[in-house]
């Protein structure tokens, strides 16, 4: 991969990462609540061309940060979680 490649896929991932930010702000933290059907997200600064190598960067960004916090509660998988953290951890989990 040419340093020319690597800039694009990094601009492409910025790209991304500002659009996920926005609809996790227009979310408002809140994964239980729906989005009315007439309000639509804006996808005009979406690449059009995206590529798998992205969205494995994003999601390898967010596994790490999941791991970090099951390792912040003591655990080594989701299942091992006491039922009386799984309000504070979803709280954590959704601002990732």
């Amino acid at each position: 991969m040419s340093i020319a490649d690597t800039q694009n896929v990094c601009e492409k991932l910025d790209q991304l990462i500002s659009v996920m930010t926005r609809i996790e702000k227009k979310m408002s933290g809140n994964c239980l609540q729906a989005t009315p059907l007439d309000e639509k997200i804006n996808t005009s600064s979406i690449p059009q061309k995206v590529t798998l190598v992205e969205i494995r960067a994003v999601l390898n960004v967010k596994r790490e940060k999941a791991k970090d916090l099951l390792k912040k509660y003591g655990v080594r998988k989701l299942s091992d979680l006491s039922p009386s953290d799984y309000p504070e951890f979803l709280r954590e989990a959704e601002v990732m």
